[in-house]
């Protein structure tokens, strides 16, 4: 859909998961069928967005799988009991993907629930939950919720957070019973310029 392909920086984990995109939409025989017959248009104002975006996520889901398949994903996973952030870091450079598109696939297929949360400029612009993980909804309808760690990245520009910080259920979830409102989560928040993307789990 899409002809950003750089050959110059054909190793770069952008540029390879660029390209499995793009061979999703070959390889997916309704996208590569509506192109033809030209039911599909290859840019988003051409088409319903709502569809636009449902063929861009199928072909995102073809790269992840392609790049980082299943099985031998999680047979990496077997001697790692325990999740941190440096899990998807190790995986990320194993796979040569970004920790972004590594952290969603272990959203998918991983051994732990996570939520990720990607804002831009204090807005929440997405969230993705693993089966499993305890609260579904962040507190607020966009805002990023002032107890998460990202809220202060954006209230201050720190240049980078280089280690996971405590956050509290009560302070940035909907739904914390009381008995849970002092349940302690890990945050480990990726920035870049005004954007950010959180990883969060609980022990």
């Amino acid at each position: 859909m899409h002809n950003g392909y750089n050959y110059n920086k054909s190793n770069s984990v952008r540029s390879r998961f660029t390209l499995a995109h793009e061979l999703g939409h070959y390889f997916i025989d309704s996208h590569r069928l509506g192109l033809k017959l030209g039911i599909l248009e290859p840019h988003p104002s051409k088409i319903d967005k709502v569809q636009f975006d449902r063929i861009e996520k199928e072909a995102d889901y073809f790269a992840a799988c392609l790049l980082m398949p299943e099985e031998s994903f999680q047979r990496d996973l077997w001697n790692r009991k325990n999740f941190s952030f440096d899990v998807i870091n190790d995986l990320s450079k194993e796979y040569h993907v970004s920790k972004t598109a590594c952290a969603l696939r272990f959203a998918e297929i991983g051994n732990h629930p996570i939520k990720i949360v990607y804002a831009e400029s204090g807005i929440v612009k997405w969230q993705k939950n693993s089966q499993g993980f305890p609260f579904w909804n962040l507190l607020n309808d966009k805002k990023v919720p002032e107890g998460l760690v990202m809220a202060d990245y954006f209230k201050n520009k720190k240049i980078s957070i280089e280690n996971p910080e405590e956050i509290f259920a009560v302070d940035c979830f909907e739904g914390v019973k009381s008995e849970d409102s002092r349940r302690v989560f890990y945050e480990h928040c990726l920035v870049y310029e005004n954007c950010a993307l959180s990883i969060i789990w609980e022990d």
